[in-house]
């Protein structure tokens, strides 16, 4: 079965649960499907007429508001533009106006044609993704407060990918002495890792734990270790753990 095709009951049942959580899309109504904890209204599926009318910086759960402003200003740093290789005459914008959405795994019309028609037509990654991970350090992260592709899916699909786990679900530490997520190894280095208090934009609610993660697996292959001591403390390793190669 494709999992990731919805079946009319399972759509029912989502679109039920949707009902009764409230429209994410609704001012006034809505909760941010993109962080189930958050407070802030500047959500990324919003018009820069809308987050226009946002004025000052509200104040989140545990945050200020206003990170998609911020991410704006940094993309467009001449030091980061360097970086990346872009021209000076372009400008990145957060912006999703020029995006024109098809259909979605809920469509009906979709789900009529299995998902196989022009303007309808989802693909199946996971294969590719296996081809590309059994040659070279694969690392799948996603952020644990994430409604909109939860955690839980993310984890399913890479420990039904058909690679051997090496490493059962353990944590992986942030900031010297904190757990930062868990994660769990399979065989030629596909690491799954999560994000603790993350949204789907992983580096905007948890900047230096994302920057650890990807640092360390890019340095390493793996997530930055950590280990318990007693009952309930970490211990830091120095260093960015086990050693391996990365592609």
């Amino acid at each position: 079965t494709d999992w990731w095709k919805p079946s009319e009951k399972c759509s029912a049942a989502l679109n039920e649960a949707r009902e009764a959580i409230g429209d994410f899309e609704e001012p006034g109504t809505y909760w941010n499907v993109y962080n189930i904890y958050d407070t802030c209204s500047d959500m990324p599926h919003e018009s820069r007429a809308q987050r226009a009318k946002l004025g000052q910086p509200e104040q989140g759960a545990s945050w200020f508001c206003g990170g998609l402003r911020t991410t704006q200003i940094y993309m467009n740093h001449p030091m980061v533009r360097r970086a990346m290789g872009a021209t000076e005459r372009s400008e990145w914008r957060f912006e999703q106006e020029d995006l024109v959405w098809k259909c979605d795994n809920d469509d009906e019309v979709a789900r009529r044609d299995n998902y196989t028609s022009r303007t309808c037509n989802i693909s199946d990654f996971r294969p590719m993704i296996k081809e590309v991970a059994a040659q070279v350090p694969f690392l799948v992260y996603s952020g644990d407060v994430d409604a909109q592709l939860p955690h839980t899916a993310s984890e399913w699909w890479t420990s039904h990918l058909g690679f051997r786990q090496v490493k059962k679900w353990h944590p992986w530490q942030s900031a010297g002495s904190y757990v930062g997520g868990y994660t769990t190894v399979y065989e030629h280095g596909f690491t799954f890792a999560t994000v603790k208090g993350a949204g789907h934009m992983v580096p905007q609610y948890r900047p230096l734990a994302a920057l650890e993660l990807v640092k360390s697996f890019v340095s390493t292959g793996a997530a930055p270790a950590a280990e318990f001591q007693g009952r309930g403390g970490l211990r830091g390793h120095k260093g960015w753990g086990v050693s391996s190669k990365a592609g």
